[in-house]
């Protein structure tokens, strides 16, 4: 029994091979390796008229590189150019877990002014990276040499990061919330040996996108698309870990959840083709951004159980995404 489920997977699979072979449509299997390069946000809103930055809190998570590898399959017609039909593409990246840059965290608490009161930075290492990426949609030929296809994506992709070793500088509070400039003798913290905070971000994107293709001499093919949304959603957890100070004590843990809705997504991209025979060599390249989303946040201290938090809210990523594919035609 335990040998049936490959035996089904490879009946299937030659059945589309053989299916392809018959008709104007044919898939390709390719593999894939490249890197991100860029960061991730998590931010706190200040209440209002609680302190005096827009800003409560901002952490920014290197991504600076971050290695994946990848699978890719599609589903397209055999000749673009010939008659217009339909596309299914499939992409699936995994990260390599690696030391990733550094992570920063900057804190606004005075209820005076706008100042920079607590900032420390550590170093980052990815430890999860995913991507699930389907977009299906139409080829529309234009002449003999150009083409348009208008597509709908989703995508999910997970990040997860821990802050380790770093140092840490904090204002002297004068209380009842005000604070001294944080380059007058702040108190100084170093973390050597210890994870001090991780961090992970959900995101689910469903956007429309549009490309367009152009083949020019023999083997050669470019194509440049674009894809822009609002549908967007984050699910994140931000634990701050119990880490020794230097008088001896423990920092008390805490955990944040957060749920983040409606960023502007936006991702164009760029790839170039060198056919040979029955084999494609790709290059792409792209830019993917997703701003302005915001949401809700519940807090638990000390394994507690979770409450609201008034505070907003909000997540955020920027990164330059750049890989080669390999990629084998049927």
């Amino acid at each position: 029994m335990k040998n049936i489920a490959p035996l089904w997977i490879l009946v299937i699979m030659a059945g589309v091979y053989s299916h392809a072979q018959e008709s104007s449509y044919r898939f390709s299997l390719g593999t894939q390796f490249g890197f991100l390069y860029g960061h991730i946000s998590e931010l706190v809103y200040s209440v209002p008229d609680d302190t005096k930055n827009e800003l409560l809190s901002e952490l920014i998570w290197d991504v600076k590189p971050l290695y994946y590898f990848g699978l890719h399959f599609d589903l397209c017609r055999r000749d673009v150019m010939k008659d217009s039909g339909f596309f299914l593409s499939l992409f699936l990246k995994a990260g390599i877990p690696l030391e990733s840059g550094k992570m920063e965290n900057r804190d606004w608490m005075s209820v005076e002014n706008a100042e920079l009161t607590h900032f420390s930075a550590h170093t980052n290492k990815n430890n999860h990276l995913f991507l699930a990426e389907v977009s299906v949609g139409a080829t529309l030929p234009v002449k003999n040499f150009f083409y348009v296809k208008p597509f709908l994506t989703g995508c999910w992709s997970y990040f997860s990061f821990t802050g380790k070793d770093g140092y840490g500088e904090y204002a002297r509070s004068k209380g009842g919330g005000a604070y001294y400039p944080i380059s007058d003798n702040p108190n100084t913290e170093s973390f050597y040996g210890q994870d001090v905070i991780q961090y992970n971000q959900n995101w689910i994107k469903i956007s429309p996108g549009i490309s367009a293709g152009l083949n020019f001499l023999s083997g050669f093919a470019v194509d440049f698309s674009l894809k822009i949304s609002m549908f967007t959603y984050c699910k994140a957890r931000d634990d701050h870990l119990s880490v020794q100070i230097s008088n001896g004590s423990n920092t008390t843990p805490r955990t944040y959840m957060d749920f983040t809705f409606g960023g502007l997504f936006l991702e164009p991209a760029f790839n170039f083709m060198f056919s040979i025979k029955n084999l494609d060599f790709v290059f792409n390249i792209a830019y993917r951004q997703i701003g302005n989303a915001n949401g809700f946040s519940y807090i638990s201290i000390d394994n507690s159980d979770y409450y609201f938090s008034a505070a907003k809210a909000g997540a955020g990523l920027k990164m330059l995404d750049s890989g080669f594919l390999v990629r084998m035609r049927f």
